[in-house]
């Protein structure tokens, strides 16, 4: 007979909701990146070195933000050196991708603006590297 494997619980990882104020801001070491499950999507894992973002765990439940289903967080007390990680839109993804393994960035979120070629809203951030 051979070992038996038990289960485990899968730990969630805390996400950073960089959107849910203006002039939030996440500083944080980049661990590494992986795909997302969307093409063109990333999931950048970081160690916490600060800032004043919302860190949270889905909750399992949905709600509804500017007329979309998304899903719905409660609030995580991370630690300084806790993994936690951030899901980018496409401008977070372009930059983040370019900052190695390792570096510390201050990420502040700025608003949403109006790209004035398309009319529709994007999110605007500024990326440090520290």
């Amino acid at each position: 007979m051979g070992r038996i494997i038990e289960g485990s619980q899968m730990e969630k990882t805390p996400v950073v909701l960089l959107k849910e104020k203006n002039g939030s801001t996440f500083i944080g070491t980049k661990v590494r990146q992986k795909p997302g499950k969307q093409p063109g999507s990333y999931i950048f894992e970081f160690s916490a070195d600060g800032g004043d973002s919302f860190i949270g765990t889905s909750t399992g439940e949905k709600v509804i933000k500017n007329g979309k289903s998304c899903n719905k967080y409660a609030p995580v007390e991370v630690e300084q050196g806790d993994k936690v990680a951030i899901f980018g839109d496409t401008q977070l993804n372009d930059k983040l991708a370019k900052v190695k393994d390792g570096e510390q960035v201050h990420i502040t979120f700025n608003e949403f603006k109006i790209n004035e070629n398309s009319g529709r809203a994007y999110a605007d951030y500024k990326v440090e590297v520290l």
